[in-house]
């Protein structure tokens, strides 16, 4: 269990048997939100960059299970990723900067959660 805070305090993260089992983290090609009560965008980049350490030395081959299921590059809606398309595709965990990566639209959403 990885503490992972950034969409809520108390966020964690799971891997074992061939699953990282990243909760509202990381979607398939993307990142959860940040601005429902307790998000953190900040924190969220450090644990992003945290995760992708750990799936870079995980097997490639083992599945990214997302708390939700989103749209994948191809419009289909998977359970899982492997590892390597995750590391390929999720736009969050390309980021290159904590600036870039604020910036990400689904961050943040104008709806009524957040308030």
């Amino acid at each position: 269990m990885i503490h992972s805070p950034g969409h809520a305090p108390g966020h964690v993260t799971l891997h074992g048997h061939g699953i990282y089992h990243a909760g509202d983290l990381l979607f398939t090609a993307r990142s959860g939100r940040v601005d429902l009560p307790g998000g953190d965008p900040v924190a969220q980049w450090k644990s992003v960059l945290y995760a992708r350490d750990i799936l870079r030395i995980l097997p490639p081959t083992w599945r990214l299970i997302p708390g939700h299921r989103y749209d994948w590059i191809d419009g289909t809606t998977p359970d899982w990723v492997s590892l390597e398309q995750a590391l390929a595709h999720n736009i969050a965990l390309n980021s290159r900067k904590l600036e870039e990566f604020d910036k990400l639209p689904f961050l943040r959403f104008d709806d009524d959660l957040a308030a």
